[in-house]
């Protein structure tokens, strides 16, 4: 074990070029290899999205092992992707195999016709989940209450509204493990954070916001 530790210590410094060579050498360097490959994947471009999907979905051992190498997960909409309902059922299917997930953010997916990522807050779980982000759209605000609260895990939570975003009150939300709070002021009365383990928040204020949980702690 201590020889592979010495290995992956060297190729955390490898370029993806260098990994990807590595992964058509022996089977002890291209596991480490593929591992490091897939620890983390961001998504920005057409074509890098539908080779990693093509990929993932393969239904054959070499997928089942990849899903397990990733551990962080974001997406990044730009000028070269244009995410579409098919799209997105695609990427929560790929999703709900990555098991070891540690990380999912897709706080940075905005568009003119709001494309939200609704099968995924109904039934995904991620046993592993410590920091997640996303675009809140309306259609489905109803839904994060109930993801969030099948993440106990989480000590990360980022969520970024679409403009002029208006609601009911979201469900009670329970994370006792949550740490930092990135987001709008008025989601604060849906939280219990009277535990004492927050130790950062930053809100997202709009006129007409009011905070109406107080906070046990100093508010960045």
């Amino acid at each position: 074990m201590a020889p592979q530790r010495n290995l992956e210590s060297v190729m955390l410094h490898a370029s993806t070029a260098d990994l990807l060579s590595l992964c058509r050498t022996s089977r002890l360097i291209s596991n480490i290899a593929t591992s490091l490959l897939y620890h983390t994947v961001s998504l920005f471009a057409a074509a890098k999205m539908n080779s990693f999907l093509l990929t993932m979905k393969q239904r054959s051992e070499s997928s089942a092992l990849l899903s397990r190498y990733v551990r962080q997960f974001s997406i990044h909409e730009g000028p070269d992707l244009e995410l579409s309902q098919a799209l997105i059922e695609d990427i929560t299917c790929v999703l709900s195999e990555l098991e070891h997930l540690e990380s999912l953010n897709l706080v940075s997916i905005i568009q003119v016709e709001p494309i939200e990522f609704m099968d995924l807050l109904h039934h995904a779980h991620f046993p592993n989940l410590l920091s997640f982000g996303l675009t809140v759209q309306p259609q489905t605000l109803s839904l994060l209450p109930f993801f969030l609260n099948r993440h106990q895990t989480m000590t990360d939570l980022s969520l970024i509204p679409v403009a002029h975003l208006d609601s009911e009150p979201l469900d009670p939300i329970l994370l006792l493990n949550l740490k930092e709070y990135f987001g709008p002021s008025s989601f604060t009365s849906s939280f219990d954070l009277t535990s004492g383990s927050v130790s950062q928040v930053s809100l997202l204020w709009r006129p007409g916001d009011l905070l109406e949980t107080p906070f046990p702690i100093s508010a960045k």
